[in-house]
């Protein structure tokens, strides 16, 4: 086979490996009917001893006390007491504490940081098949924004003539424990898959890659959560779902997976993801797999997730 240069190496993992990996591949989806989850071996979710398991010694996944006071176990202690004596730690490729550098969280944090890339690295291909070539890994970036509201950010650059992607991820949030680290990490490269694949194929739905993105993270409760509060603040009477309008990428990628995760098993879904990586429309893979009479899948996917926000408790 001719390598190609930037392309990603895509394949369908087998379940051996995810059982050799020990990933935890469970997740509860109320259902309607009581019906068996047919999601299961896909960690949509993230089970607490994958969080453990993930979590290595950066401590990020962490969650923060009540009242935002450091837990008594918590390494980092006060943040705001500078680190006094300590020895400075060395320079990292890839790693830019700024402000941060005195920060008492920060040691902990970035000793853990090589690693915690490298794992979410492996379970972006256990998880949806994604893989990148060696040539075309992105370079992770990880440095204050100035503003705790944004997690990661893609940009690219030219590497011997080859363009790759390079992801930005903000250290604000992930010091703070307002978001975990590891899925910030799986959501952002899963991103920069499609980023990739959008240059070799043509762009990629925003809906799609949410949807991807959702579940390589794991986030999906938390995602739908999120989606219901909006829908109350805003007193919107249904959630839009439109994969036309880049605005409603967020619901629209979140209505297609609930709707595959209602109809299909875990297999379907990575190849859902490989086949809209690999240049095929991402409507029209979604059509043929829920196997609507007319082809569409708008419409039950609509009606799906507006089934689960109505049952969340917000």
């Amino acid at each position: 086979m001719v390598a190609v240069y930037g392309r990603l190496a895509l394949r369908l993992l087998p379940m051996a490996l995810l059982l050799a990996l020990g990933v935890g591949c469970q997740v509860d989806l109320p259902l309607a009917g009581g019906r068996a989850d047919p999601t299961e071996g896909l960690d949509l979710d993230g089970g607490a001893d994958a969080a453990k398991r993930l979590a290595g010694d950066g401590a990020g996944g962490a969650e923060p006390a009540p009242g935002g006071a450091p837990a008594e176990d918590d390494p980092w202690g006060d943040p705001e007491e500078p680190l006094v004596g300590a020895e400075p730690l060395p320079r990292m490729e890839g790693v830019e504490p700024g402000v941060y550098a005195t920060d008492r969280r920060w040691p902990a944090f970035a000793r853990g940081w090589p690693g915690r890339v490298e794992r979410a690295l492996e379970r972006l291909g256990v998880i949806t098949g994604l893989e990148f070539a060696a040539s075309g890994v992105p370079r992770v970036v990880l440095r204050p924004f100035g503003d705790e509201t944004r997690t990661h950010e893609l940009r690219a650059e030219i590497l011997t003539g080859r363009r790759r992607s390079v992801v930005h991820v903000n250290i604000e949030p992930l010091l703070a424990r307002v978001h975990d680290a590891d899925r910030v990490l799986l959501r952002a490269l899963a991103e920069a898959a499609f980023q990739d694949a959008g240059r070799r194929h043509g762009p990629v739905p925003p809906w799609f890659v949410r949807m991807a993105a959702t579940v390589a993270a794991g986030d999906l409760e938390a995602r739908l959560t999120a989606l219901r509060r909006r829908a109350l603040r805003e007193g919107a009477e249904a959630v839009v779902v439109d994969p036309e309008d880049a605005t409603t990428a967020e619901a629209t990628g979140l209505a297609a997976l609930v709707l595959l995760a209602d109809r299909l098993g875990p297999a379907d879904m990575r190849r859902a993801i490989l086949f809209v990586a690999d240049g095929d429309q991402a409507g029209s893979v979604l059509g043929r797999l829920v196997r609507e009479a007319d082809g569409s899948w708008q419409r039950p996917a609509r009606l799906a997730l507006g089934a689960r926000l109505a049952a969340i408790d917000p």
